[in-house]
């Protein structure tokens, strides 16, 4: 199956995490206007690497991810779209690429496996992708650390108990949370069904935002439609 896009089509497979919302809400939220240098951690089908790509022309993304399909399926999505030659896909676990790695990157940006709790999905691939024990929460923070600048900035995208855990964490590490996104379904909700979260060493005053998705009659709200109508054909 494949899903277009205004500038790139993303094609997608049975055995490869499907494109959400929240990865597009990323995409689109992550101010990596300014960067250079990003790495994408946990690449899927590359659909954040490739919104990325799109929207910072001077950017040279680096994709990883830890199952075999998905890095293959995010290097053919690249080596299919217009911005190709500034992107590479590689096959390989946070750990491994911080190990074997000698850069370090501008803005580091994931969308993380979250439940640590809870019976385990029978499709590997489901399982990999929802399920943190391929990535920790403190794993990902003490390898995106050794990989980072004192400039460096880190964004993620997490359901809201684990955002909270997230921030915690984060703050016990001496990061500063400089940016957060509580993103709600519907107008009528009241409980965000994802936060993102943008983090830096830099000491400034944390600028807090609400994105609703759909108003009550369960139309994209003006909101929605702004942050991402350069991707959307829709839009």
């Amino acid at each position: 199956m494949e899903f277009k896009f205004k500038q790139f089509n993303i094609l997608q497979s049975a055995s490869v995490f499907k494109i959400g919302t929240d990865a597009v809400i990323l995409g689109a939220w992550a101010n990596i206007e300014k960067d250079t240098n990003i790495l994408d951690i946990g690449s899927g089908t590359g659909i954040v690497s490739l919104m990325m790509a799109q929207r910072n022309s001077m950017s040279q993304i680096t994709a990883i991810d830890i199952q075999h399909d998905a890095a293959q399926l995010t290097a053919l999505n690249f080596q299919n779209s217009i911005f190709k030659d500034r992107l590479q896909s590689f096959h390989s676990d946070l750990h491994s690429f911080t190990e074997n790695n000698t850069r370090t990157f501008d803005h580091i940006v994931a969308n993380p496996p979250y439940f640590s709790t809870g019976k385990k999905s029978t499709q590997p691939h489901l399982g990999i992708a929802r399920h943190n024990d391929s990535l920790p929460m403190h794993t990902f923070w003490e390898k995106t650390i050794q990989l980072s600048t004192p400039t460096t900035k880190i964004t993620v995208i997490y359901p809201p108990t684990e955002a909270k855990a997230f921030v915690l964490k984060g703050l016990e590490l001496g990061w500063n949370l400089n940016r957060r996104l509580n993103i709600f379904s519907t107008a009528a909700a009241k409980i965000p069904i994802r936060v993102a979260l943008q983090w830096s060493q830099q000491h400034t005053p944390i600028i807090i935002e609400h994105l609703t998705i759909q108003d009550k009659n369960g139309i994209f709200t003006p909101e929605f439609i702004h942050l991402t109508k350069d991707f959307y054909l829709a839009f």
